[in-house]
């Protein structure tokens, strides 16, 4: 039973968009992933009569609870008139309590090799709706409680919008070359398509790059796998852009590349998606500032995870970012993507995210041996 629940947190974790016609919470990312994950840790309890966590984790968990606590205790219900949207707001925050410790003992109780299988299908299946959606844009939109697909923008395949697609497959994408760089590496060069062909998405597009540049081991015995891919990659791309601009030249496809050839330095100002991205990190950072790093209160209405959490609880949001670096000590080039997607698109309820970040944790304690007994701690 344990192990089913545990596939279908992965599972789930991987789609948290889709929505059951039987429990829909009305908001984007769905609760599925969470309960599941409750219910793993449930039955993780009643088989295991000595459970081991690792130091990191641990510390990490009793912050999110003192924060939790915290946040309930000075009022988070009454800084919004809306009772359900302030529990939606708090909701970032205890997800991340929950989800990452669920995963880590997901890690621990399936292998690699099967995990990889699970990841590597999903991934599959976010590319293949996603081409689907370029001749049929409605196909399994119904799935989804916010679809924003209209006004010639491009595939969102089982996400809510262009960027957050090519951000799932980024997020998977870091999972698969953590469990076997060597094998799953031409991933880099397929986001980066996607982006570009299929999602058409500025943000995307930028994220894809940032993952290729900083993934990619630029080293003569990986030469020849660089110039076969980019040369795949810039030929595809070039037969993508005079297909688009040939018959679909109202496109976002067509208006991102044509303009950016022929005003580069404009482009940030014609793509308003792009743009509004920015205006917020901006606005939340100066109130950061402003406020003297103290908590504004929650609202839930921020885009970016790293301007949104300092906006929101202020100096309190130090910690995770701390719990972040740690766990990426030994693997700096997640440090890197991860901060890099948190300046815009990366949302902390993500539950993919957070499979990533239990992941890490898994990793780093496997590394550094520090199991301790979560009944000595408590």
């Amino acid at each position: 039973m344990d192990y089913l629940v545990a596939y279908l947190c992965i599972f789930f974790a991987c789609f948290p968009y889709i929505k059951l016609s039987f429990l829909n919470t009305d908001t984007d990312i769905q609760l599925y992933a969470f309960i599941l994950c409750l219910l793993f840790l449930i039955l993780y309890a009643f088989k295991k009569k000595n459970i081991k966590i690792s130091k990191d984790l641990f510390n990490y968990e009793i912050y999110c609870l003192i924060l939790n606590i915290f946040l309930l205790m000075s009022g988070v219900y009454y800084i919004i008139s809306d009772r359900f949207l302030a529990f939606r707001s708090h909701f970032s925050y205890v997800t991340i309590l929950v989800l990452p410790i669920a995963f880590f003992f997901v890690f621990r109780e399936i292998s690699l090799k099967n995990i990889a299988r699970v990841l590597f299908a999903s991934y599959i299946i976010y590319i293949v709706i996603g081409v689907i959606q370029l001749v049929t844009p409605d196909f399994l939109v119904n799935l989804l409680n916010r679809a924003t697909n209209e006004g010639g923008r491009g595939s969102i395949s089982l996400a809510n919008e262009p960027t957050y697609f090519s951000i799932q497959l980024i997020l998977i994408s870091l999972m698969l070359l953590l469990i076997d760089y060597e094998k799953y590496k031409f991933v880099m060069i397929v986001d980066l398509l996607v982006s570009l062909a299929i999602a058409q998405t500025m943000n995307g597009f930028v994220f894809s790059v940032c993952f290729f540049c900083v993934f990619t081991n630029w080293q003569k015995k990986d030469l020849r796998f660089i110039a076969l891919y980019v040369s795949l990659a810039i030929g595809l791309m070039y037969f993508a852009i005079m297909l688009y601009i040939r018959f679909s030249p109202n496109s976002r496809f067509a208006f991102l590349f044509t303009n950016m050839v022929r005003y580069p330095n404009l482009i940030i100002e014609m793509d308003s998606s792009f743009r509004s991205r920015i205006v917020n990190f901006t606005r939340q950072i100066e109130e950061f500032i402003k406020n003297y790093m103290m908590p504004n209160g929650i609202y839930g209405s921020y885009i970016s995870m790293l301007s949104g959490l300092l906006y929101e609880i202020g100096i309190l949001s130090f910690p995770i970012f701390y719990f972040i670096i740690k766990v990426c000590k030994s693997r700096k080039r997640y440090l890197i993507i991860i901060l890099i997607l948190s300046l815009s698109s990366l949302n902390l309820t993500n539950p993919t995210f957070n499979m990533l970040l239990g992941f890490l944790f898994f990793k780093s304690n496997n590394e550094r041996l520090e199991d301790v007994s979560l009944l000595e701690k408590l």
